[in-house]
């Protein structure tokens, strides 16, 4: 398992980020900055945290959309939403990300609600410590 805030990408997405900056200095179309950006840090395998791939996984879910467009995989007329995905690494990006994610929660303490009592309430011995507001049946 990877270490919390400790994600190195595997070569399969660096290799997709790769391409998807090839492509997009190619045909001038693709991603936005923060794409560019993401895509040089998958390329050079840089570890990424946990915040990082929590805007990962958004991106892909936001965008899976862009899959059905025209030219989406097509590396001699790419779509700009191609290019864009290949930037976030691809399809090896997002499968990555899901796997990293899942892991992650793997190891995040479990809440327990039934315990989650507050200090007030615990020494009042009451169960709920908010004033009972129900009109009187007078």
């Amino acid at each position: 398992m990877t270490e919390t805030g400790k994600h190195v990408p595997p070569a399969a997405v660096a290799k997709m980020a790769e391409k998807g900056l090839d492509l997009r200095e190619r045909f001038k179309r693709g991603g936005t900055q923060v794409g560019v950006s993401r895509a040089r840090d998958l390329k050079n395998r840089q570890s990424l945290s946990d915040e990082t791939l929590k805007r990962m996984r958004s991106y892909f879910a936001r965008h899976k959309v862009d899959k059905r467009a025209a030219n989406f995989g097509d590396d001699d007329n790419p779509s700009a939403g191609y290019v864009a995905w290949l930037l976030w690494g691809g399809d090896a990006g997002r499968d990555w990300v899901a796997k990293q994610m899942d892991e992650t929660s793997d190891k995040a303490p479990k809440k327990n609600g039934a315990k989650a009592k507050s200090a007030k309430s615990a020494q009042s011995g009451k169960k709920n410590s908010k004033p009972d507001m129900r009109a009187s049946a007078s």
